[in-house]
């Protein structure tokens, strides 16, 4: 006999900031489910991370000051929890290259590899 194996529940606060980082998002851009590879963002709703919600930017219009900050100000309750906003970028010879950024709620870890980045966002800044 095959055990039935279900997924334990969500942490409670994964559950808010999901749906919070949605709400916040939705009306800038198309939100990426299931396996359709067509949108602006996509939002992890996997638990691979304790305290840590994954955010993914393929619409680089997004990744604005304002809209970082609206996403710190989510973990206003939430001290512990941190959002990663993911991003990606194209080097000399076309190769895509990750970077990305740490959102707390005092502070904001910049991974940004500006150098990958369109022009207009190399001297984007976030505080």
């Amino acid at each position: 006999m095959i055990a039935d194996r279900t997924d334990p529940p969500a942490h409670p606060v994964r559950v808010i900031l999901y749906e919070r980082v949605v709400n916040l998002l939705g009306p800038l851009g198309i939100q990426i489910e299931d396996n359709s590879d067509r949108g602006d963002f996509w939002v992890c709703e996997d638990e691979l991370f304790p305290d840590l919600q994954e955010v993914e930017f393929l619409n680089l219009d997004l990744l604005r000051p304002p809209v970082i900050t609206a996403l710190q100000a989510l973990l206003a309750d939430y001290p512990d929890w941190v959002i990663s906003v993911r991003v990606e970028g194209i080097d000399e010879a076309g190769k895509r290259r990750g970077m990305g950024l740490f959102i707390q709620s005092d502070q904001i870890i910049d991974d940004l590899k500006r150098e990958y980045l369109p022009i207009v966002f190399r001297d984007m800044t976030f505080s």
